[in-house]
């Protein structure tokens, strides 16, 4: 049984899957800056439900970013002190790949985002390729996390020959700019068909498991594309 965490932003998720590749248990929650406190929550409530004891986890998959700062560290920081303290594996997945995950059978592009404030998004672009062999296959990554701007984004999209799906948090002011393209390749799934689910984050987890690509607890970190508000203020003084 594996022990999915996401906190990386105000969308958060708890599920569990069994050693056979199935989600038993899944909780998508919109949280009001009080992961702390409801992750905990969560995971008590999944492990009561689905009748089972901490004890019997083999593993944890978590989000390590893009994302906040705060939310990416709470979950993380469960996730490693979980592993070590029951001694069994855990697994990094980037949020920008669980959001993409469940559009890798539709053989479009996927550019998949996540707000970074400043009107700035996190993002990383999908495309299809049967002879890749990663998680995320038959899709593979050609354009790791990166930060990118609206206007830099929408002139991408313009360039595109390939019809696109767009997923994960989509501001409104975006949707509104993607709309206004009248781009017909351009495909915006509804909401919460382009939310970030914690039962996908699970999947991603078993598959990198089944391949023996486990993460030493002691040394994964979070994946923060810049730096926090308090660093960039240190570094002015």
């Amino acid at each position: 049984m594996f022990l999915a965490l996401d906190t990386a932003t105000e969308h958060a998720g708890v599920a569990l899957i069994n050693k056979s590749g199935n989600v038993i248990y899944e909780k998508n929650w919109l949280s009001n800056r009080n992961h702390t406190s409801e992750l905990h929550l969560v995971i008590k409530s999944a492990l009561v439900e689905s009748a089972i004891v901490i004890n019997d986890l083999q593993g944890l998959v978590v989000t390590i970013g893009p994302g906040s700062f705060t939310g990416i560290r709470i979950g993380l920081a469960a996730a490693k002190a979980m592993s070590i303290s029951l001694n069994i594996p855990i697994i990094g997945i980037s949020t920008l790949d669980v959001a993409a995950f469940p559009f890798i059978n539709q053989r479009d592009q996927i550019i998949s985002l996540l707000p970074a404030g400043r009107g700035e998004f996190s993002c990383a672009i999908f495309r299809n390729d049967e002879n890749d062999s990663s998680i995320l296959a038959p899709y593979k990554k050609i354009i790791e996390d990166h930060i990118i701007t609206i206007d830099q984004l929408l002139s991408f999209i313009d360039e595109q020959k390939d019809s696109t799906i767009i997923c994960g948090e989509i501001t409104d002011d975006l949707e509104d700019r993607l709309v206004q393209m009248n781009n017909t390749k351009i495909h915006i799934p509804a909401m919460p068909e382009r939310q970030r689910r914690s039962g996908e984050l699970a999947r991603l987890g078993y598959r990198r498991f089944t391949q023996g690509l486990m993460d030493d607890p002691t040394k994964l970190q979070p994946v923060y594309l810049r730096k926090s508000a308090a660093e960039e203020n240190l570094e002015k003084k």
